[in-house]
């Protein structure tokens, strides 16, 4: 196991110090074993997704998100795992002692060596970065140093602790998987403005569209779900929850989907799960996203930063367990989920376009006549008449309908285990 470490106040050249260390049976022997054990036994645990822990909380969601996207994906598609830590300090231990206590202790790539821990010492600037024997054989001491130089420390020698681990990340899973992609903050290419949002009631701007559209098509190729918004004003002249059928079941959406309904003129929303999502996204996990996400700020009339609370709630949920990492219970990652993020965030772009993956060739989600009707919509009945069954149960979809009075005088009320109405 090869190990990279160093910090701001340690470095003497561009590129930081490289040490050989001896294998784990030799350490054994050693006197000061039982010391570093005692030390490792309060290491903390991995994050519910496992490739991204960002303990120091330097790292906004959005960026974190694409994080976890290029994580998921590098280990699907090549193996390899690919985990970032972020740490305020490393306490007694140095930088290089903490990376490879958390290396051993995670068990990164433990069953093939295709594992790289990446740690950041938001405190100090120090930093450290352990590869097992099969990663080192793709990423060399001289082509980690040339990566570390070039996107983590200068970055870290500015105290932008965020930008430094989120370069250093994407750098280096371009690296393993040998395939160029974007670089961190390059504009993604031009992508169908329409295919995953309808905003029939004119409350989506231009660049919150652009960022449910081209999000949701990358994110379908690491959770596998595609997550559609909608606005439209009293139903369209249908009740919502049949709206919200209609319209996922009109870009020919699969189980695995997800819809996000508001009617704002009706002060109403609906979530809508397909039969595979409702499986990992459940009623209590969404229900603890809207509580938390869209609530508060539908009810102010936020409706665009509620829709975008809520896509970003939706895919921290699936994106922690796109791979099976996660460890903890869907109600525990649900209420993780609830808080909302604060504006201005960084935004880094995620070099993961580089897998080449596309997502699934749905029909265009746009905007439409809400009333539309006659033998055009009639035929297209009958053509998604067995979708419409497909998505009608009642066991896997979400209801939230409330008047503003009653979300203002909301109790704490249990979630039920399937759909619900709260309009009385």
């Amino acid at each position: 196991m090869l190990l990279l470490e160093g910090g701001l106040k340690s470095m003497t050249a561009p590129c930081a110090r490289i040490r050989l260390l001896l294998p784990l049976s030799l350490f054994l022997l050693l006197a000061w074993v039982p010391l570093r054990v005692q030390a490792a036994s309060g290491l903390p645990e991995p994050e519910d997704g496992y490739y991204v822990n960002d303990f120091a909380g330097v790292i906004g969601e959005k960026t974190e998100l694409d994080l976890l996207h290029t994580g998921v994906l590098l280990h699907r598609l090549y193996g390899e795992r690919l985990v970032l830590v972020t740490v305020p300090d490393t306490g007694d231990l140095s930088a290089e002692e903490y990376a490879r206590s958390l290396f051993d202790s995670w068990r990164v790539g433990a069953e093939d060596g295709n594992g790289t821990l990446l740690l950041v010492s938001a405190g100090d600037g120090a930093y450290a970065a352990v590869r097992g024997p099969a990663a080192e054989a793709r990423l060399g001491d001289a082509r980690l140093s040339a990566i570390l130089g070039t996107a983590l420390i200068p970055n870290l020698a500015e105290g932008k602790a965020n930008r430094a681990a989120a370069s250093a990340y994407y750098a280096l899973a371009q690296a393993l998987d040998g395939v160029p992609g974007p670089a961190p903050g390059q504009a993604l290419p031009p992508g169908d403005s329409s295919r995953y949002t309808a905003d029939n009631a004119g409350v989506l701007d231009a660049a919150a569209s652009r960022f449910i559209n081209r999000t949701s098509a990358r994110y379908r190729t690491s959770t596998g779900s595609g997550l559609y918004v909608a606005t439209v004003n009293n139903g369209g002249g249908n009740t919502l929850p049949a709206y919200a059928r209609k319209k996922l079941a009109g870009v020919g959406a699969g189980g695995d989907d997800v819809l996000l309904a508001l009617d704002i003129a009706a002060d109403d929303y609906y979530l809508l799960q397909g039969e595979s999502a409702a499986g990992v996204l459940t009623n209590a996990a969404a229900g603890a996203v809207l509580d938390g996400r869209l609530e508060p700020l539908f009810a102010k009339g936020r409706y665009e930063a509620g829709a975008v609370q809520t896509f970003l709630g939706v895919y921290a949920y699936l994106l922690e367990r796109a791979d099976g990492a996660g460890g903890v219970t869907n109600a525990q990652a649900a209420a993780s989920q609830a808080a909302p993020v604060q504006a201005g965030e960084p935004a880094v772009r995620s070099g993961a376009a580089a897998v080449g993956l596309a997502g699934g060739q749905a029909r265009t989600f746009g905007e439409e006549s809400e009333a539309a009707g006659g033998g055009t919509v009639r035929a297209a009945l009958v053509v998604l008449c067995p979708l419409l069954v497909l998505l009608a149960g009642q066991s896997w979809r979400t209801v939230k309908r409330r008047t503003r009075e009653q979300r203002r005088s909301r109790s704490n009320r249990p979630v039920p285990a399937a759909g619900w109405n709260r309009r009385k």
